[in-house]
């Protein structure tokens, strides 16, 4: 296992930057998995995902949600990838829930909350948040944080995968309240939030950060309605923008 500190890489010259990126692509590299140690926490990742370690990762959506939490919340991770806001926010807050239905990725995560000790504060659960109940196709994509349930091409396999709605996830897990939850699913996210229906009208998270693509922005509109302010924090080249909401009562 090759450990690497987040400051070295921070610290190289963009030219070698940009041969990282493009070595770590190569098939035999691609899913190797390296240590990276990152703002005091270990995580263990691929290779290719070695850039969300040399540059700071989405910081305007780190940074809301740290402002944002506070130590008696509940954390929800929706596509919580391998950990990286599951285990940044751990510390604040009292609970977090860290759904991940890739297999790869879920296990990278159970690595990444153990390596940090944070069993006792961290649950997570390989499972896909939608409007529905159910099974569904997974389509597994070359890049580790592209998988969707939307219908997409350049899928390297499919992987059929647990689905709930998040009002069913509450209920079994018999939350009374979640403070913060974080969607990023890959164009899904319409679909996650039909599936909090009850809980937006009963109790709605005080704290939304949601990764919306582009054909999804309307999806503002009906937020804002219920009573969210809105943020505009990390975009991703106009395909895509994380918005932080708080609610406003």
């Amino acid at each position: 296992m090759v450990g690497l500190r987040s400051s070295l890489l921070m610290g190289l010259p963009g030219p070698a930057k940009l041969v990282l990126l493009r070595l770590s692509g190569l098939p035999l590299l691609r899913r190797v998995v390296f240590e990276f140690e990152s703002a005091g926490m270990i995580y263990y990742a691929r290779a290719q995902d070695w850039w969300r370690f040399a540059w700071p990762f989405e910081p305007k959506t780190m940074r809301f949600l740290l402002r944002s939490a506070e130590p008696s919340d509940t954390f929800l991770d929706v596509g919580a990838h391998i950990g990286l806001y599951a285990v940044g926010l751990a510390r604040r807050v009292a609970r977090v829930y860290a759904l991940e239905p890739e297999p790869s990725n879920f296990t990278l995560l159970m690595r990444n909350v153990v390596i940090n000790g944070l069993q006792s504060k961290v649950v997570a659960l390989p499972v896909a948040l939608s409007d529905r109940d159910g099974w569904a196709e997974l389509c597994v994509q070359k890049s580790s944080g592209a998988h969707t349930l939307e219908k997409s091409e350049g899928c390297e396999k499919t992987v059929k995968v647990l689905t709930l709605r998040m009002d069913t996830l509450v209920r079994l897990l018999n939350l009374k309240t979640i403070e913060i939850v974080k969607i990023d699913v890959e164009g899904h996210e319409m679909k996650v939030i039909n599936g909090m229906e009850n809980i937006l009208q009963k109790n709605p998270p005080r704290v939304l950060v949601i990764e919306i693509l582009r054909s999804n922005v309307h999806l503002l509109g009906r937020l804002k309605a219920i009573g969210y302010e809105i943020f505009e924090l990390d975009r991703w080249e106009g395909v895509s923008c994380n918005y932080g909401l708080l609610l406003h009562r």
